[in-house]
């Protein structure tokens, strides 16, 4: 993984100079993949599309920022930053409340790929609570009730024209419990998602409700 240079620009709200790290290359060997679509790779850190303001804790999309330069300070760069630069403040990763904040306002402005967005991420952030070795099941069990109707929504929200949406269909139905739901969606998944989709038919069978990690093969 090799970092790539900072970026540097203006909090859309209250204008104040932020900055968010790049990504220059990066790979997914050693990666961890479970069956509500999250990736965990050490070595390809994925960065938020949506953001908060460490200043006026606004969220706001990263597209929607105002960029103003950028500035590699690994390679030593021949370039001056300006001052304001080496004071920018990083940018905050929403959690749950700010998730549910952003879609009760309609942050996504009507876009639904930006809800999708938001409701994925909202999925995966209550799942990290019986994802890891260190579960917190009682955290889990008071988010259930949001946890429930955030899937109802994303479920509308998902597409049937590629496996990736086909997987997590079929995923929300298990993880609501529907399992028959589940097995009857899997059928649509093609062969070059055989091995994730008979995993998550099997966690069907087992009538398991659990975010699962997958096995998959890495050649």
């Amino acid at each position: 993984m090799y970092p790539g240079p900072s970026i540097y620009g203006k909090c859309p709200t209250c204008q104040i100079t932020i900055q968010r790290s790049s990504l220059a290359s990066g790979n997914t060997f050693g990666a961890i993949y479970w069956t509500d679509g999250k990736m965990d790779a050490e070595m390809l850190p994925e960065y938020s599309a949506i953001v908060k303001c460490p200043d006026c804790r606004n969220l706001f999309w990263i597209e929607d920022a105002i960029v103003i330069g950028e500035y590699d300070w690994f390679r030593g760069e021949d370039f001056e930053a300006p001052e304001e630069w080496k004071n920018a403040k990083s940018l905050i990763d929403p959690q749950i409340d700010d998730y549910i904040s952003a879609i009760e306002a309609k942050t996504f402005s009507d876009d639904s790929n930006r809800e999708k967005y938001m409701r994925i991420r909202l999925w995966w952030l209550i799942n990290d609570f019986v994802r890891y070795e260190d579960k917190q099941p009682d955290l889990f069990k008071k988010h259930r009730e949001l946890f429930l109707n955030n899937l109802m929504h994303l479920d509308k929200l998902l597409g049937d024209n590629h496996d990736y949406e086909k997987l997590m269909k079929a995923e929300i139905s298990r993880e609501l419990g529907h399992f028959d739901l589940c097995v009857d969606r899997l059928k649509g998944v093609s062969t070059a998602s055989k091995d994730e989709g008979i995993q998550i038919y099997q966690f069907a069978q087992r009538k398991s409700q659990i975010v699962q990690c997958l096995k998959i093969s890495q050649d």
